[in-house]
């Protein structure tokens, strides 16, 4: 079984295609209506700023987290794989919050390797 990298980098090469849309999740943490908008018009739709801003404020990660449509984690039939100190589906909804579970070591190793598979990709991580 390969590594996540190795099932991604193939992927990659199509990111520029024109009938695929490629974002972020710290992007879309950084200007959701801005994503909200790249969306619609890779739809092609053309919403005036009202509409955006109200899709963007439903999808804001404090909305969706407390949708129990948005959120398996209030869906009945899956409440049992998120009991006490087992995790949450929807967590923090924050940015680089990986870097935390990982030693000195291990992020030098990730950053190491990261750098050398994503070369070229125009992928970056902040």
């Amino acid at each position: 079984m390969g590594s996540w990298f190795d099932h991604v980098i193939p992927w990659l090469k199509h990111k520029d295609a024109e009938n695929i849309l490629f974002l972020k999740y710290e992007d879309m943490k950084r200007d959701l209506p801005g994503a909200v908008r790249s969306i619609s018009q890779f739809m092609g739709y053309d919403l005036d700023q009202a509409t955006i801003e109200s899709i963007a404020e439903q999808s804001s990660f404090e909305n969706m987290k407390a949708n129990p449509l948005a959120n398996p984690q209030h869906f009945e039939p899956m409440k049992d794989l998120f009991k006490e100190n087992r995790g949450q589906f929807l967590r923090k909804g924050t940015t680089g919050e990986w870097k935390s579970h990982f030693s000195e070591e291990q992020l030098a190793r990730f950053n190491a390797e990261y750098a050398k598979r994503m070369a070229g990709t125009g992928l970056e991580y902040e």
